[in-house]
């Protein structure tokens, strides 16, 4: 089984890119993989569902024009994928964490001013 979730930091905010909702951070023991409240969680059977998925999240991400890029991002992306691999009675819970930096563009030469 193959789950995915899709949120953006901007400005100390976390958002889910899916549903558009608050997100919160829990961790609900020490050590445990940290929750997140609030985003929705999908379920893809194939990569054109993940694709699919990953366009819908971009229409919500925050992006404003640079001197150096026409469509910068403004807000730090993760993709969770959460893989759940059964044999038997065993289950094993995998997590990748795919993480994209807001615009990391050098100030000076892309001429960014205030908050975007």
């Amino acid at each position: 089984e193959l789950s995915v979730q899709y949120i953006q930091i901007y400005q100390d905010q976390v958002t889910c890119l899916s549903s558009g909702n608050a997100v919160q951070l829990r961790e609900e023991v020490a050590g445990a993989p940290v929750l997140l409240q609030g985003a929705t969680t999908t379920t893809v059977a194939n990569l054109g569902e993940a694709a699919e998925f990953l366009a819908a999240g971009e229409e919500r991400k925050r992006y404003a024009e640079t001197a150096m890029n026409h469509r910068s991002s403004r807000a730090h992306t993760v993709l969770v994928v959460k893989i759940v691999q059964t044999q038997g009675d065993m289950s094993l819970t995998s997590f990748l964490h795919l993480v994209d930096l807001a615009g990391s563009e050098r100030v000076k030469k892309s001429k960014v001013e205030g908050n975007r």
